[in-house]
C-alpha cells in the first residue's frame, strides 16, 4: 500500500475493522440508516448491509481460508460516520484488501453520513491499513470515475490506472428510465 497522506481531517477519525459475522450483524441498523442518507454513487444496493452480509456469509462458508472480512468502520469520537465494505483476499501468497463483494458486485463504493467525510474517511482507512500492516496490498476494482471514492483514491495516489471494465449507463442526468429510453437510438435498442 503506497499512498500519500496528509489530511489533518483524517487524523481526527478512528478506524476499526469488523472481521467476523457477529460484528457485522451489530452494524446492521446503523449501516442501513447511513446507506439511506448518502452514497458515493447511484448504485447503493452494492453497499447495503443486506448485500454485503449475504456475500460475506457465502464467501466465508466456501472460501477455503482465502477470504476474510475487513469492513472498515470510520468513527468521529463515539459516532459511526461511515463504512467501507472491504475484505481480505489471499492472492499470490499475500492478503490483498478488495471490495467485500469482489468479484460479484457491480461497483466499489463507500457509505458515509456526509459526503464531506468520504475523502478523510478513505484516507484514514488507508492510513490505518498502511501503518498496521493489516494487509499486503490494496486493489479496489470497479470504482466509478468522478465519484467521491474515486476522487479520494486519486488524491491519496492509491489509483495507479483508471480502467472501468464494467459496462454501465449513467442515469443520473435523466429523471426516469423512460426519459433515458427516449434518448437511445430506436434502431439499436
Amino acid at each position: 500500500i503506497n499512498v500519500s497522506l496528509g489530511s489533518s481531517a483524517a487524523q481526527l477519525l478512528r478506524v476499526n475493522f469488523v472481521t467476523d459475522l457477529v460484528g457485522l450483524a451489530t452494524l446492521k441498523e446503523r449501516w442501513e440508516n447511513i446507506n439511506r442518507r448518502i452514497n458515493d454513487h447511484e448504485s447503493p444496493f452494492f453497499q447495503s448491509y443486506a448485500w454485503c452480509a449475504h456475500v460475506a456469509t457465502v464467501r466465508l462458508a466456501g472460501s477455503s481460508g482465502h477470504f476474510r472480512l475487513c469492513v472498515a468502520t470510520v468513527w468521529r469520537n463515539d459516532c459511526l460516520i461511515g463504512l467501507w465494505p472491504l475484505s481480505l483476499q489471499k492472492m499470490f501468497g499475500g492478503w490483498i484488501v478488495k471490495n467485500l463483494d469482489d468479484p460479484f458486485g457491480q461497483f466499489a463504493g463507500v457509505v458515509f453520513e456526509h459526503q464531506v467525510d468520504i475523502e478523510p474517511g478513505v484516507l484514514a482507512v488507508i492510513q490505518n491499513l498502511k501503518t498496521s500492516r493489516y494487509a499486503d496490498g490494496l486493489k479496489i476494482d470497479a470504482v466509478v470515475e468522478q465519484t467521491p471514492l474515486h476522487i479520494a483514491l486519486r488524491r491519496t495516489r492509491a489509483i495507479s490506472k483508471c480502467v472501468n471494465q464494467a459496462v454501465y449507463v449513467d442515469l443520473r442526468p435523466h429523471p426516469s428510465f423512460a426519459d433515458y429510453a427516449e434518448t437511445v437510438n430506436k434502431k439499436t435498442r
